[in-house]
């Protein structure tokens, strides 16, 4: 017969395995507590009955900014951003009515000191035996450094389209920029071919073609201009110079052509004598390019005032041109001032440009140490530009000599072009013969140097880049010669960038200008030369 186990030994085994079981299961929750209060990731439970947090660890409130009993018992959606608020319910209720297995999303968390931090979310919910939802556990990382990146990475594709765009638009008004002076040069040219030199048809044609190679001319230098001012290659001769003076000759110059249009210009000046450290020849340029963009908006029939005035609290000096034209729209004002830019743009293109004249403008103005802006009070209320620069001290100013006319040619007679363009070569051949010069002309270096020995001229205007012997070489072999070493050297060349003026005068000329250029201004620059020589 079996003896059964006494009734206390079975109470005392039971009872330890109660123990064990209590203390297996404090274990199992010590560490699954360990695990949840981990500060890898930010980890937050929500009891679904209340819509409320129930447990977070420390990492979850220091994202939040929050403590602990702060956010117990807080509605979980008071963290989210109102604007996110209904696109991240819709995702919660997909999980919670089992059309998806998880939660996840990317939304925003506004924390406690009112900072907005971009958060992921996964999430998924704990349910009953019954399969209903009874609470969900998340992880929450911060991943605003990453949203941030994307919002800036997505900025310059944004803005790098833009430029493209810009640009490609550009181009394709460049292309009908350049197009449209050829056409009235090309039927000049056939008119001059045909009709009488001495006709009206002739004059009217050598006009025409003359309006249209100036035109050329000021579209290149647009462009090389603004090159130079991005590339910072645009060197200034600096002297001081009185700003009212300055500004009455260039209005002066420009009456003509506003008289032309039906505008009116007229001159303001607040301050009789106010002195600026400038280049004249830019500061003249800036002018002429806030007055040609007043010309070309402005209806016939408006006025545009220009005004001299100072700010002796700041030590500048202003300069205002101001119209009745045809004004700017609010939006296009901030960039008035980039290149590429035109505030508004018609497909008759009636009022020409690049689109870069202002960002010349702003370019030099701004290497003056100056600032340049505008305003409008809309489309149809007309423009204001205004230029400040700083003001000259008047002990600097006591010693300005103003800016030296040019004096006339005199004394040249004899000029040897060496240029490898017939064309260019011929023209310029002709062209200096009409004003009484005696000319040769060579279509490469060593033909150059040879007939230099033999025509013995005054003065030689020799091309940069020559086929073989380049022009470099030519002045180099002229300045080693005994008997060319003085003759005064002129660079005419399409090459005009500061490095290649150095590169000109360190080979031996005495002057660089730049193609096209005038037969005026050529023939002062050869008398400069010649003068410096003597």
């Amino acid at each position: 017969m079996t003896s059964s186990r006494p009734a206390e030994a079975e109470t005392v085994e039971v009872a330890t395995e109660l123990e064990t079981l209590r203390h297996a299961l404090r274990q199992s929750e010590y560490e699954a507590q360990a695990l949840f209060d981990s500060t890898v990731f930010a980890r937050a439970e929500a009891d679904l009955a209340s819509g409320t947090f129930r447990r977070v660890n420390d990492t979850f409130c220091l994202l939040t900014g929050y403590s602990r009993e702060e956010l117990l018992g807080m509605p979980v959606h008071t963290l989210t951003h109102p604007e996110d608020k209904a696109e991240d319910w819709a995702k919660f209720s997909r999980m919670l009515v089992g059309d998806a297995p998880e939660y996840s999303a990317e939304k925003r968390y506004v924390r406690k000191d009112g900072k907005v931090i971009w958060v992921q979310v996964a999430a998924h919910a704990v349910r009953d035996e019954d399969g209903e939802p009874h609470h969900t556990i998340g992880i929450i990382s911060d991943i605003t450094a990453r949203k941030e990146a994307e919002a800036e990475r997505e900025r310059v594709v944004e803005a790098l389209a833009a430029r493209v765009a810009s640009q490609d638009k550009f181009m394709a008004m460049l292309a009908h920029e350049l197009r449209n002076p050829l056409s009235p040069i090309r039927n000049s040219c056939f008119i001059l071919d045909r009709a009488e030199r001495s006709s009206d048809a002739a004059r009217r044609a050598r006009e025409v073609i003359e309006r249209q190679v100036a035109h050329l001319s000021h579209l290149i230098d647009e462009l090389l201009d603004v090159t130079r001012i991005v590339t910072g290659k645009i060197q200034l001769h600096l002297v001081a110079s009185e700003l009212t003076e300055l500004v009455e000759r260039t209005v002066a110059d420009h009456q003509a052509c506003f008289a032309a249009v039906g505008i009116e210009l007229s001159l303001v000046a607040r301050v009789n004598r106010c002195w600026i450290n400038v280049d004249v020849v830019r500061i003249v340029q800036v002018l002429g390019n806030l007055l040609s963009n007043a010309a070309k908006f402005t209806q016939r029939g408006g006025a545009t005032v220009v005004t001299v005035d100072a700010d002796p609290s700041r030590d500048e000096a202003l300069v205002v041109v101001s119209d009745n034209g045809s004004g700017i729209a609010a939006e296009a004002l901030p960039t008035l001032f980039d290149p590429f830019t035109q505030a508004a743009t018609t497909l008759d293109r009636s009022t020409g440009g690049l689109g870069l004249g202002l960002a010349v403008v702003k370019g030099i103005v701004e290497m003056h140490g100056g600032t340049v802006g505008a305003s409008s009070e809309g489309l149809g209320r007309g423009t204001e530009l205004t230029i400040r620069l700083p003001m000259l001290a008047a002990a600097r100013a006591s010693d300005a000599r103003g800016v030296i006319a040019h004096a006339a040619p005199t004394g040249i007679t004899r000029v040897l072009v060496i240029e490898d363009n017939i064309d260019a070569a011929d023209t310029l051949r002709m062209s200096l013969e009409l004003c009484h010069h005696e000319v040769e002309v060579a279509n490469d270096g060593p033909t150059g140097l040879s007939k230099a020995q033999d025509f013995k001229p005054d003065v030689v205007v020799c091309d940069i880049g020559l086929p073989g012997m380049s022009g470099y070489d030519v002045a180099r072999s002229m300045r080693a010669d005994s008997v060319l070493a003085n003759v005064p050297l002129v660079a005419l060349t399409g090459y005009a960038s500061a490095s290649d003026k150095a590169a000109a005068r360190d080979a031996g000329f005495d002057g660089h200008v730049t193609k096209p250029v005038s037969i005026r201004d050529l023939e002062h620059i050869l008398a400069r030369v010649v003068r410096q020589r003597v």
